[in-house]
């Protein structure tokens, strides 16, 4: 049987308030309900009182997922994007923990959702813009992108906090000043019908891709560039 928080003491009819629990405590898992009993003779227990129990605490389940479109803004180190919120759902948050046999208690999705740039992993600076968690919500963000910066994220927040993590999307400001540097330079590639070409892979000037002669060129190598996920390494 578990403990009573607290026992008090009749006084004729008179309401009686308590502060629960008197010193901080972890509630159980699963806890919805406060019970209050009025025990008599021989430990006999009236029928209870329930009062529902909500955990002051910041959200527990996630947004869906976030969408970003693609950097409208020209100038090399600033963002002009939409960025769409996908919310979470209670339903789908009990569903995954009732799979893993295991009570899911209170669902909270918070008052809003708080989007901010993403570095290595981790939030960076202030929340650029808040989006609703009641429905799907697009909003605008026009910023300049802190130093390292490759993303952003989306934590879920209400009065008494917020989400340590959420959904990521990757960003690329596609006219940063690098691309811009490696633009105009060709590289050559094979092609699977046995030709070599010669092209710029990251556009400058929109060259198609040309044919070239390997052994009248007396080339015996090729040359491969790669580009990371955000454009930040590249292999020549």
């Amino acid at each position: 049987a578990t403990a009573p928080l607290a026992t008090l003491q009749p006084r004729g009819g008179s309401r009686l308030s308590q502060a629960l629990p008197r010193a901080g405590a972890q509630a159980p898992s699963g806890v919805a309900w406060l019970l209050a009993f009025a025990v008599g003779p021989g430990g006999v227990r009236s029928a209870p009182a329930a009062a529902k129990w909500i955990d002051a605490a910041p959200p527990n389940v996630l947004a869906s997922r976030i969408d970003v479109t693609a950097d409208a803004d020209p100038r090399a180190g600033h963002a002009s994007v939409d960025l769409t919120v996908w919310p979470g759902s209670c339903a789908k948050w009990e569903r995954e923990y009732r799979a893993k046999n295991q009570e899911p208690g209170q669902c909270e999705l918070g008052s809003t959702y708080r989007v901010y740039w993403l570095r290595e992993g981790s939030r960076v600076g202030k929340p650029l813009v808040e989006a609703a968690t009641s429905s799907k919500s697009t909003v605008r963000i026009e910023a300049l992108m802190p130093s390292g910066a490759s993303g952003f994220t989306a934590l879920a927040a209400n009065r008494y906090g917020e989400m340590p993590h959420g959904p990521l999307a990757s960003f690329a400001d596609d006219r940063s000043q690098r691309l811009e540097t490696w633009r105009p330079t060709r590289a050559a590639g094979a092609c699977d019908d046995g030709r070599l070409v010669v092209w710029r892979p990251l556009g400058g000037g929109g060259e198609e891709p040309v044919a070239i002669d390997a052994p009248g060129m007396r080339i015996h190598g090729v040359s491969v560039v790669a580009l990371g996920a955000f454009g930040e390494r590249m292999l020549v």
